[in-house]
């Protein structure tokens, strides 16, 4: 699986026209963003980190966003300034990044996503603020194992307007609750406990 994540980066940022969806029909947006932020950057995470990590801090967020979609044959609709990638460490060496995409059109597309590494353990683990308007408007805290399983920890907190005081408050609660839910192994597979 390892491998095939890193041939599917490699194709998607560096070569042309790679078709990743297996449908009859065009990929929409919508199928772009999916795999993007569901597929590609969690089996790049437990894949291939240091190659993908290099490309963030060399290229930015959008730059990656930008190389899969116009190699795959799409125009990236969204403009720079909407994706935010921000990178710190942890006390304990973990490397945290947080990427912050536009305002998801529909379910379940991503907010945010929070990969956290430890360069010194190996441990790894993917997270994904995920909205929903199946039945209103409503977020939820999600994760990926490295076998691809997706879970889900429940309601998350919408956070206010950026230019609210409130904002990073909210942003810092949130970022909280996606280290304790890594340190206790939440997105860890079952055989690797």
């Amino acid at each position: 699986m390892k491998k095939i994540t890193t041939l599917l980066l490699a194709l998607c940022l560096l070569l042309p026209c790679v078709a990743f969806c297996e449908t009859a029909a065009a990929p929409t947006l919508h199928d772009y963003r999916y795999y993007f932020e569901h597929k590609l950057l969690p089996g790049e995470l437990y894949g291939n980190a240091e190659q993908m990590l290099a490309f963030l801090r060399e290229n930015g967020l959008y730059a990656m966003w930008r190389n899969f979609t116009t190699n795959n044959g799409a125009d990236p609709v969204y403009t720079e300034d909407q994706f935010r990638y921000t990178e710190q460490a942890l006390e304990d060496g973990t490397q945290l990044i947080r990427m912050e995409f536009p305002k998801p059109e529909d379910s379940p597309l991503c907010s945010r996503v929070y990969l956290l590494r430890n360069p010194e353990t190996g441990e790894a683990g993917c997270f994904t603020i995920e909205y929903d308007n199946f039945m209103g408007e409503a977020w939820f805290l999600c994760g990926w194992t490295p076998k691809g399983d997706h879970k889900n920890f429940g309601g998350a907190e919408p956070l206010p307007a950026e230019d609210s005081a409130d904002y990073q408050a909210a942003l810092d609660r949130e970022t909280d609750e996606v280290v304790r839910l890594f340190r206790e192994g939440a997105v860890r597979d079952a055989a690797a406990e």
